[in-house]
């Protein structure tokens, strides 16, 4: 079982096509393969033009995908929506976890939660949040970084997500900047203090101070 997303639009007749979603201009096309090597292709509106990613489930059968910043939960043996999300708030990351089985989705604000078959859980910081990316699993705990404005003004910080009691545990030792739309780079923490310092010396300039 396999699904990858395809770069170019397949030529109509090549395989099964199942769209979809509401009609857009812009299209992301998947080509999927169930485990009878069965291969068809869906075609997914894409709202926004930033997010895309594929991940599958080869245990279930199932695949989640991401078009445009918006979520789908998709059979790939019987070719079934399973779930769509809102185009609101923006997707920004999904892993795959194991031990628990889920898609972990991080959107602009909020995570969701979705076993094989279905959303079980939004969850939603006790803190304002403006981007959650995660990065990948550590035993049964999902790691990644979150931009926060409480926490750091120009930076994003680490966080850890329990994949068994669902608690969030922010880490900012960790301290990632963000260089465009989903590029990341981690900084030192002597990149940390040039950065305050420079920020010091303006605003010192604006103030008089």
């Amino acid at each position: 079982m396999s699904a990858e997303i395809l770069n170019q639009t397949p030529t109509s007749g090549d395989y099964p096509e199942k769209h979809f979603g509401q009609t857009f201009n812009s299209r992301l096309w998947v080509k999927f393969m169930d485990n009878n090597f069965q291969e068809w292709v869906g075609c997914f509106p894409r709202p926004y033009q930033s997010f895309d990613k594929v991940l599958t489930d080869n245990a279930n059968d199932t695949a989640f995908i991401v078009a445009g910043g918006q979520g789908y939960l998709i059979d790939i043996s019987t070719r079934e929506l399973l779930h769509e999300m809102d185009d609101i708030p923006v997707l920004e990351s999904v892993i795959h976890t194991t031990n628990p089985e889920y898609f972990l989705v991080g959107a602009c604000y909020c995570i969701y939660i979705f076993d094989n078959r279905k959303l079980i859980k939004r969850y939603d910081p006790d803190f304002t949040v403006d981007g959650i990316y995660f990065t990948e699993q550590k035993d049964q705990k999902a790691i990644g970084h979150l931009y926060s404005y409480e926490y750091q003004q120009d930076l994003n910080v680490g966080f850890s997500f329990d994949l068994v009691t669902n608690e969030m545990t922010i880490d900012k030792n960790v301290k990632i900047r963000q260089l465009g739309p989903f590029e990341f780079v981690t900084v030192t923490e002597k990149e940390v203090k040039e950065n305050e310092s420079f920020f010091t010396k303006i605003l010192r300039r604006l103030t008089g101070k």
